[in-house]
């Protein structure tokens, strides 16, 4: 099924493959175009899933996140459609899903217990978050999430 911007992704190939030729990326461009539009859907669905993104969702007829309603950059500027550094952030997450999901499985807690450093020895604290953190993409995205952008947001039932 061909990607399209705005219900699969924040991004379409065309735009990604620019983004990463201006970076002179030739893991991206070696990238067979059905892999590419996999991963800006899995990139795409990182984004909605992991950040509590600022305004309001519009209502059910959108199965994104953006654009939103009543959402306003750091200045005050009202946002409208896709912000550029959400569609950036789609694209440097789905250089990632080329080679290995997302968020994989956790296999372990994130908080160390204790670390030894030679021969090697890690061990966690049961109960610990386990998973990645891009921090280039929580950089792009500073003011479009609420709160940090580095935990997900709390929510009350």
């Amino acid at each position: 099924m061909a990607l399209t911007v705005g219900s699969d992704s924040y991004l379409s190939v065309v735009e990604a493959d620019a983004y990463w030729a201006e970076r002179n990326n030739a893991r991206w461009a070696a990238a067979l175009p059905a892999d590419k539009e996999a991963a800006l859907r899995e990139a795409t669905q990182y984004l909605d899933g992991r950040y509590d993104w600022v305004g309001d969702h519009p209502g059910a007829g959108q199965p994104l996140g953006w654009p939103r309603a009543g959402a306003l950059d750091h200045e005050g500027r009202p946002l409208t459609g896709i912000p550029q550094k959400v569609a950036e952030a789609t694209a440097e997450l789905a250089l990632q899903a080329l080679g290995e999901p997302l968020a994989p499985a956790a296999v372990r807690g994130g908080r160390t217990r204790r670390e030894k450093v030679g021969p090697l020895e890690v061990e966690y604290l049961g109960g610990a978050p386990g998973g990645r953190s891009y921090p280039f993409v929580t950089l792009l995205l500073k003011g479009l999430v609420r709160g940090d952008g580095n935990a997900p947001a709390l929510v009350r039932a």
